[in-house]
């Protein structure tokens, strides 16, 4: 189970990681540029018609938040994952454990019904997105599913191009899109070591998650709840979209796929 720990208990662990790590003097250099002009010697100005006056307080808030996020994350991992599992993204939740649960090596029989390209575009409830790049344009295999409810499509492609056959999936590349619901998630990731870095993929958040297995656990319609270990993985949301793309590749290679989703 993720820690629990109570809100007032993660501003202190954040504080002394903020003293630890002397954030700079961000109030005074933002102050000093935002006095008027004749506190610096200069002419004051009238403010222009029309324009809504910056308050200095709300703008050395952002600035410090800036500041204070980064820091955080630079200053302690402990820290900066107890931040992303606040943070999560819509059907994904990802969740630091002590130690991995029995899971099954490799995806099982359950890995959806095989249908046309056509049939998945009809099936789902969002616009089904694409891999730019070539050799991807086109999948090998189209699959969907019902997962609580929602309409999950997989797009499978069989190694080629540097792409290794992955040992949970069998294949290169699984490329797993739905449009999942805010309040519930339809992916849980169990995360008990390797990397949990924040991504931005096309301006969008994202997680990758590499460096060793991790758990995935989600449960089919009417069915008890399903997992298997999973490796390297890249998943983010575009617009109410989320999409994760499961490769045995480093991460570099990871986003410059994704950066080809369209």
């Amino acid at each position: 189970m993720p820690d629990r720990r109570s809100a007032e208990q993660r501003l202190a662990a954040l504080a002394t990681e903020l003293e630890r790590a002397r954030t700079p003097d961000v109030v005074h250099a933002v102050s000093h540029e935002l006095r008027p002009e004749t506190a610096r010697g200069g002419v004051s100005r009238a403010p222009t018609t029309g324009r809504r006056s910056v308050r200095p307080g709300l703008v050395i808030a952002l600035a410090l938040l800036a500041v204070v996020t980064a820091t955080a994350f630079a200053a302690s991992p402990v820290l900066r994952d107890d931040l992303l599992e606040l943070i999560g993204l819509r059907g994904v939740k990802i969740e630091r454990v002590p130690e991995l649960p029995p899971a099954p090596p490799a995806l099982g029989d359950q890995a959806g019904e095989r249908i046309s390209l056509a049939e998945a575009a009809q099936r789902a409830s969002f616009e089904l997105r694409r891999i730019g790049r070539a050799p991807f344009r086109r999948p090998d295999r189209v699959e969907a599913r019902e997962l609580d409810g929602t309409t999950v499509v997989s797009f499978t492609f069989a190694p080629r191009l540097g792409l290794p056959r992955s040992p949970h999936t069998k294949a290169g590349l699984l490329v797993t899109q739905l449009r999942a619901r805010v309040d519930e998630p339809v992916f849980r990731k169990l995360v008990a070591g390797g990397d949990v870095d924040p991504v931005r993929v096309r301006g969008s958040r994202g997680y990758w998650l590499g460096g060793g297995d991790h758990v995935l656990t989600y449960r089919l319609e009417g069915r008890p709840a399903q997992s298997r270990l999973s490796g390297n993985v890249l998943v983010w949301q575009d617009g109410a979209v989320t999409l994760r793309i499961e490769a045995q590749v480093p991460k570099r290679r990871a986003l410059r796929i994704a950066r080809s989703v369209e």
